[in-house]
């Protein structure tokens, strides 16, 4: 899904029982897909002028086809073309959401699949130095030793298994013998499952488990399947919009990421699995956390905002933090109380302003988060009750926009805040997936050296 593709082929576009019509599908990365049809024939001035109605779309959305070597080709996502016709030709237009391969498929959703392998950027940089090492010289050529690593399994739920794969190759070519040193990630289903199902809940999944690691954008740079049904050999190809990814940074060390493969390997399986976990416990804050991430064009306060509101979210989904001032039971009798003992032309009024007055403020919630990792946060944050009324009064200001402007942070101030909502909220996300105490110290440093960079830049 990181390279521009060309594919001249037939399509059926009026269905699988009519002539199938010439057309072209062009695929880049960032903008996606686009089918063009065009059908040759001769149409009155009035027909172009008023040309009749146009095709039906397909209700299922999909478009079979074939390339110029009779490959299949299924398209998802092609429902009304645009159309416009000339007095010798007619040409339609397709914007397909997504297109598989080597098989066809009816629907998105009977498309099943046994098992997917991702070839992720930064995916090999992680996981640290090259296992090619070059042992001495002999005749005046270089002896490489070749470090030879096996598939490593992570078991999730439901049998479902992640396999981290070395990939190790070479071709020859007039220049000489070229090695390929790699990885891929692949899911292995013990039932087929729905595509979508699995690009959502384990490929997008691991994708932002790599972001959250190397602290830098992961894109999907090829995705291969293995589909259920059909008389395809080997693993099929899926293309889609992956906008960002000819950008996408692919020489940062292992060294400069957060937190690499050699600092957690020996509990890689129990982070992944806990990982996966976590994506479910604590979703929300995480979609907030990752919406900074892979937005970088955000605004300087939308960014706070958003930091602001994943640590608020974090601190009400864990469960080792009460949500209420008070037990709830005591605050209801409370509540009654002041109720009951106001005019009762005033108690529906009182009633509202009590809703949710047992609920914890930002600032209270900042600070128990701070001073359950208080060893830690006391490496990145000097003044903690400080930090957390900054980002209360900022919080305010940008919500909304009244008083309290000489209280808020701003400029370099407020990009080196959000650095350290940002570090904090990793360091709550590290603590759950109980990475190590290597880990942080890595997270710390390096958040640190991300922060002054992007300070200067």
């Amino acid at each position: 899904m990181n390279a521009a593709l060309t594919i001249e082929g037939k399509w059926w576009v009026y269905g699988s029982d009519k002539e199938p019509e010439f057309g072209v599908l062009k695929y880049a990365p960032e903008t996606g897909l686009e089918l063009t049809i065009k059908t040759p024939g001769r149409y009155s001035t009035q027909e172009v002028l008023w040309p009749p109605s146009p095709l039906r779309s397909n209700s299922a959305g999909v478009l079979i086809g074939e390339d110029e070597h009779c490959r299949p080709v299924t398209l998802y996502g092609c429902y009304q073309p645009g159309r416009s016709l000339s007095a010798g030709l007619v040409t339609m237009t397709y914007q397909p959401i997504y297109a598989l391969l080597g098989q066809k498929f009816k629907s998105w959703g009977e498309t099943k699949v046994q098992a997917v392998r991702v070839k992720f950027s930064l995916l090999h940089n992680w996981m640290g130095p090259a296992r090619l090492h070059v042992r001495g010289v002999e005749a005046n050529a270089p002896v490489v030793d070749v470090e030879r690593s096996e598939p490593t399994e992570v078991p999730l739920a439901d049998g479902v298994k992640l396999v981290l794969l070395p990939v190790l190759g070479y071709h020859a070519n007039q220049d000489g013998i070229a090695l390929q040193d790699g990885h891929s990630v692949e899911f292995q289903f013990p039932h087929a499952e729905r595509l979508g199902r699995v690009m959502e809940n384990y490929v997008a999944k691991f994708r932002r488990f790599l972001t959250f690691f190397a602290g830098e954008r992961v894109f999907l740079e090829t995705v291969w399947l293995r589909a259920e049904g059909g008389n395809a050999p080997g693993f099929l190809t899926l293309l889609g919009t992956n906008p960002g990814v000819t950008g996408a940074e692919r020489d940062l060390s292992h060294h400069n990421m957060v937190v690499s493969f050699p600092d957690i390997r020996d509990r890689f399986v129990e982070v992944v699995q806990q990982w996966f976990q976590l994506e479910e416990q604590i979703r929300d804050p995480l979609n907030l956390y990752f919406a900074t991430i892979f937005n970088p064009s955000l605004y300087t306060n939308h960014e706070f905002l958003f930091l602001a509101q994943a640590l608020e979210v974090y601190h009400r989904c864990c469960p080792r933090f009460e949500g209420g001032v008070q037990p709830t039971p005591e605050f209801k009798q409370r509540r009654q109380k002041i109720i009951d003992s106001v005019p009762a032309d005033e108690r529906e009024w009182v009633g509202e302003k009590l809703a949710f007055a047992n609920e914890k403020t930002l600032a209270q919630r900042l600070r128990e988060l701070l001073d359950c990792h208080s060893a830690v946060v006391a490496r990145f944050i000097k003044d903690p009750a400080a930090f957390a009324d900054k980002v209360r009064h900022t919080r305010n200001f940008f919500t909304h926009y009244t008083s309290g402007e000489e209280k808020m942070a701003k400029g370099a101030d407020l990009m080196s805040l959000s650095w350290q909502m940002r570090t904090l909220l990793e360091v709550c996300v590290f603590s759950d997936l109980r990475a190590g105490g290597a880990a942080l110290e890595r997270l710390i440093n390096n958040s640190a050296e991300r922060e002054y960079r992007e300070l200067d830049e």
